[in-house]
């Protein structure tokens, strides 16, 4: 079964390289990556909800500052991030199929307090996908633990 997740990485690079024997060299914006979606639905940009403030002023797309994200141990698919504009805070959720890559967009996303959510979108990924795959291979094996995060790496909100 290693063999099939070994020939799934190299038949994806061969697709984004023109070749299976090179190293992938091509960027992969985080809005894009092929995990950043949930049940076949794109996830990027989050959807920002109103506060009870600012029910008649629904937020879309790639704008303002992140401020804050946060997680809970009892959705391990979900990343909760808080966004400003125009001095005014949003919420957005971000929900994922894959609960390694969504902790690993959770560390991502904690270096990028204070950037504009347009830069967060453009940032290169294309490694964390290469860890997924790794992940999962060590799991088919059994090399290492089934794929989900320890419950340490939660933030309680």
């Amino acid at each position: 079964m290693g063999l099939v997740f070994r020939r799934i990485k190299q038949l994806c690079g061969s697709l984004l390289t023109g070749s299976s024997n090179e190293k992938s060299l091509s960027v992969v914006p985080l809005r894009d990556h092929p995990l950043m979606s949930y049940r076949g639905m794109r996830n990027w940009p989050p959807i920002w909800g109103c506060g009870p403030t600012y029910a008649t002023e629904c937020i879309t797309g790639e704008v303002g500052v992140l401020r804050h994200v946060t997680r809970h141990y009892l959705v391990p698919l979900r990343c909760f991030l808080y966004m400003e504009l125009e001095g005014r805070t949003y919420t957005g959720a971000l929900l994922f199929d894959d609960a390694v890559f969504c902790e690993q967009i959770f560390d991502l996303l904690e270096t990028c307090v204070g950037r504009s959510i347009k830069e967060i979108g453009d940032l290169d990924v294309s490694q964390t996908s290469e860890s997924i795959f790794a992940t999962r291979e060590n799991e088919v094996t059994g090399n290492q633990k089934p794929n989900v995060p320890s419950e340490e790496r939660y933030r309680y909100s």
